[in-house]
Formats: structure tokens, sequence, C-alpha cells
């Protein structure tokens, strides 16, 4: 196995796939008008962007800033508009963050399982050769809610900071912030390697997850997976951005009505005959 052939989805298709997630969440998120939200994400926008140009010169990322305008502009047909262009700043560091979930010890070729327990759950595979493809689906699917629920907190508290006496010495709403985006990349992994055809097998169209693989014995077909345009690569893209634009619309909800729009969403986009 050639370390293209290994890093041929994570470097490339969870980067591109995760800026195309955003750009349609930004476009849907934008247009619906959430005043208290939206000016609470250009405050953090303006305050990150701060500290970055103080400590590297320059605020965001912008190779991955133009690559999601690139989307943004495919989408709406013209220039996107200053909120959004402080949203995709905002949210400039989730592709790479999403990529790094492929860097973990027990993701080491031959020896990862040893090394890891349940290695493999948040890539939507099997751990081990006597995981069953129910077992492993299970696994993974608990692991996407999990960290899609504290991602809501965490980018919730942070909206609505409760202001306490010390926060001139330390505010957090930044990092709590920051947190939620963190457990979003985490989820935002595994929902796309669940559309992977060397992770998974999905039926055509729906996309009912038929199988679950054990990583060793797919590997080799990693490489069908560089393919942007591609069925399974198309649904990913939606089910990404479906992800995202549900944690930000519902930013100014209560826990129940964000458990029930995720739980749909859930129900749609992980549906299972096994």
């Amino acid at each position: 196995m050639t370390l293209n052939l290994f890093l041929a989805w994570s470097w490339f298709a969870h980067g591109q796939l995760t800026q195309m997630a955003l750009a349609y969440a930004i476009s849907q998120f934008a247009a619906l008008g959430k005043p208290f939200v939206l000016k609470r994400l250009r405050q953090f926008e303006a305050v990150q962007s701060a500290i970055e140009s103080d400590a590297l010169g320059s605020p965001g990322f912008p190779p991955t800033e133009k690559e999601v305008d690139k989307f943004l502009v495919e989408l709406e047909n013209h220039p996107p508009t200053t909120v959004e262009n402080q949203l995709v700043r905002l949210f400039s560091a989730l592709p790479s963050w999403v990529q790094e979930e492929d860097i973990h010890r027990g993701n080491i070729p031959g020896i990862g399982e040893s090394l890891e327990k349940d290695s493999q759950v948040r890539h939507y595979m099997r751990s081990y050769r006597s995981t069953t493809a129910l077992e492993a689906h299970q696994k993974s699917r608990y692991y996407i809610w999990s960290h899609l629920y504290w991602a809501w907190c965490g980018m919730r508290k942070g909206v609505y900071h409760d202001a306490k006496w010390y926060d001139f010495i330390y505010d957090s709403t930044m990092d709590d912030f920051d947190g939620g985006m963190k457990h979003l990349a985490s989820a935002l992994h595994t929902i796309e390697d669940s559309y992977s055809p060397g992770h998974t097998q999905r039926t055509s169209g729906v996309g009912t997850i038929t199988d679950v693989y054990y990583w060793p014995d797919t590997m080799p077909n990693h490489k069908q997976l560089d393919e942007p345009g591609g069925e399974y690569y198309n649904l990913a893209k939606q089910a990404s951005g479906a992800f995202i634009l549900c944690l930000l619309i519902n930013l100014d909800q209560e826990e129940s009505v964000y458990v029930a729009d995720c739980g749909n969403k859930m129900n749609t986009y992980f549906r299972a005959q096994l």
C-alpha cells in the first residue's frame, strides 16, 4: 500500500467534501436571517481574526476560504456576501480538522488494531475481523451522534455565553465554540467515511448501509474514493452539509428541538439493513 493510496480519501476527499458541505450550509444558514446567532458568529470571527492577525500576521486560512468561496459562487451564481465571507473565515479551520482525524496510532497499517481499542469506529469500519457489521454500524453511528451532540452543546454555549464576573481574566466563549467545532470535525470525518465504498456498502440511490467492512480486506481499493462527482461522493457531500446546517439552525433552539432534528437526519442518512 502506498502513502498516496492511504491518504487519498483523507487529504483530498475529506478536505474537499467538507469545503463543499460548508458552502452549502453557510449559503442556507445566511439566507435564514437569524439575527442574534449571526451577530454572535460575526463577533466570534472578528475576535478570532484579530488574534490570528496579531499572532500570525493574517487571519483565517486563505486556501480553504478561496475554495469555499468558489463553491458558494457555484451555488448562488454571485460572489459571497460579507456575512458569508465572515462565516467562511470563522469555519476555515474545519476542513483541516476533519482531515486530521485520520492521524492516530490505531490507523497504522497492520498493527493499528493492537495499539488502540476499537480503532476503526471513527472510520465507520469493523475494528477487528470478529466485529460484526451490525456492531460496527451501531458503534460508529453512536460515535457520530455523540460528537454532533457535543458540537451543538459547545457551539451553543459560546453563542449564549453566561457572563461571569471573572470574564475579564478568562472568557471561555471562544474556547467553548472552538471545542464544539472540533467535535463537529470528528463527526464529519466519520459521516464522510461512511459513504466510502472502501468502508461500507450502500445501496445505490437511497444509500442504505448493507455491509461494513474490515479495513485490511478493502484497503487496496481505497483509490476508488478519490473520485469527485461519483454517486457516493455526492451523497457524502449532501449528508455532511445537512448535519452542519442542522447544528447552525439549532443554535438558538432548546435541546429537545435539536435532538429531534438531528435524530431525524440520523435516521435518514444512516438507515441500515444488516
